[in-house]
């Protein structure tokens, strides 16, 4: 049988917001820089973040993470769709969001679709898929 796998969450609520603000204020530029190493091209999440290389030194993991939580969570567009407790799901719009939106856009248009190679569709079919 397999064994469960849990990451060990973040203690957040030992981060001293005033000393907090004040290394935001003191390193804004590193940090935002680093916020953008861990968020494009590849999404880090606190698993990967935590032994980051890219944060700023005289923050601590945790700080650092709270700051990306923060940005991502301000940043995020709430969808239409709900979750079982009634929660809003949420997204954030990367750079290259418009880029792939883009590129499906226009296979959807043509047969370079890849669903549309491994079956054969009808015109009609492909319509109503579309």
């Amino acid at each position: 049988m397999l064994q469960q796998y849990k990451i060990p969450k973040p203690d957040l609520s030992s981060i001293d917001q005033a000393e907090y603000a004040k290394k935001v204020r003191d390193k804004n530029d590193a940090i935002v820089q680093a916020l953008y190493a861990v968020s494009e091209p590849i999404y880090l999440y606190w698993d990967k973040i935590r032994y980051s290389t890219k944060i700023p030194q005289g923050i601590t993991a945790e700080e650092f993470w709270y700051f990306v939580k923060q940005v991502r969570k301000y940043s995020s567009r709430k969808s239409v769709i709900r979750s079982e407790s009634g929660e809003y799901y949420s997204w954030l719009r990367l750079v290259y969001t418009d880029e792939f939106l883009h590129k499906l856009d226009m296979q959807l248009g043509t047969n370079e679709f890849l669903i549309f190679r491994r079956t054969t569709l009808d015109a009609e079919q492909k319509k109503k898929f579309l």
